[in-house]
């Protein structure tokens, strides 16, 4: 969605966004151990950002036998890894997984989500940006890691801010 869609009457600054690519897959022969996932920053060499093993984190989610992940492409590091097509993101998983794992896995199903537009990159501005925003209809409040620091927690607490402002 865009901001300027929600609010055609407000003249809305132009953020910048990093795409995100997610890889929603279930594999029959992982063998990973139990655990979140993996972060893989730019020292790894990593052409993927991380893979969260979402069977691990939400048990029930994925068939019996199944081992469940996202792994996430694109950002800063690569955006144009959102327009991958499905056999180059399945190469990419196997080759990935095995470089940093140290594990092989195979592809049984395969779900790809591609956001042009995922993450909010605070750019020079982007403080300013914000403030001309202040102006929101009763009722209507911004929240998440954008308006602020980028941390979990910092997003989360945003969250509860806003909900706080709009039920006042």
């Amino acid at each position: 969605w865009r901001l300027g869609a929600l609010l055609p009457w407000m003249e809305v600054p132009n953020f910048e966004y990093a795409p995100i690519l997610g890889a929603h897959w279930l594999s029959g022969s992982a063998a990973f151990p139990p655990g979140f996932g993996y972060l893989a920053g730019p020292r790894e060499g990593a052409a993927v950002l991380g893979t969260i093993f979402t069977s691990c984190l939400f048990p029930g989610r994925v068939p019996g036998g199944s081992f469940g992940g996202v792994t996430l492409l694109g950002g800063t590091r690569e955006p144009g890894a959102v327009e991958l097509d499905e056999v180059a993101v399945r190469d990419r998983l196997a080759t990935e997984h095995r470089a940093l794992t140290g594990r092989s896995v195979s592809i049984d199903a395969l779900h790809l989500v591609r956001r042009p537009r995922a993450v909010a990159l605070p750019t020079l501005g982007h403080r300013e940006r914000l403030q001309s925003l202040s102006a929101l209809p009763a009722r209507l409040a911004l929240a998440g890691a954008w308006c602020g620091a980028g941390a979990m927690d910092d997003a989360a607490g945003s969250g509860f801010d806003a909900a706080e402002r709009v039920v006042a």
